[in-house]
């Protein structure tokens, strides 16, 4: 059977229209999967992970407290005197990072004439309590830690989703707590950098 000139060119049309489509079906495809990868991914809290910080670490210092501190290169710092952050005049530091669960992690210097890590924790018990709106807090675990050579002591706690991690350490004139707040689900998200901050603290020499 012999095609005529017009019976060509029109199937040629035909097959570059179908070309065109199943390029076009396939583009929209990937599209799609690219997506529904993302939308997955983001569901899971993979790509949180992701963007955890994976640069140097620094050293921040505050005089006025007598306490030196590490913290990834890329979270931001706020540090404050005697009035504190807002209407806690405890908070002495503030470190953040952008990032999806991460609800800050807080310095905080509480004076004493005698402080003790059993008042350490006692103050953590009634500040838990105080920002719980039905006044109880669940205690997730209690162990004891050592910072550089001093003991301390490690309360993980929740109150509905949120998380609270508060060791306790306890100096010559105040006792310090370092709280991580995040939520249930990105706890172990963040669990390692806040060991390793927590674990930097030092108590600078007096000259």
């Amino acid at each position: 059977m012999w095609l005529t000139l017009k019976d060509r060119h029109s199937m040629e049309k035909q097959m570059r229209f179908k070309s065109k489509t199943n390029k076009g079906a396939i583009v929209l495809l990937i599209s799609f999967l690219s997506v529904w990868l993302i939308l997955m991914l983001v569901a899971t809290d993979f790509l949180p992970n992701l963007r955890l910080p994976k640069g140097e670490w620094l050293t921040v210092t505050h005089t006025k407290y007598n306490f030196s501190i590490q913290h990834p290169d890329n979270w931001s710092i706020h540090k404050y005197d005697d009035r504190g952050y807002k209407n806690a005049r405890e908070i002495k530091l503030i470190l953040n990072y952008n990032a999806r669960g991460f609800n800050g992690l807080f310095v905080k210097i509480i004076e004493d004439s005698n402080p003790t890590l059993e008042k350490a924790a006692n103050w953590g018990d009634v500040w838990l309590k105080e920002i719980s709106s039905t006044g109880k807090y669940r205690e997730i675990s209690f162990t004891e830690d050592n910072i550089n050579g001093q003991p301390a002591l490690r309360r993980v706690s929740a109150i509905g989703e949120r998380v609270f991690v508060d060791t306790y350490i306890a100096r010559e004139n105040d006792f310090v707590v370092i709280t991580l707040q995040t939520s249930q689900t990105h706890y172990n998200q963040f669990s390692t950098d806040y060991d390793k901050v927590v674990h930097s603290f030092t108590t600078l020499k007096s000259n």
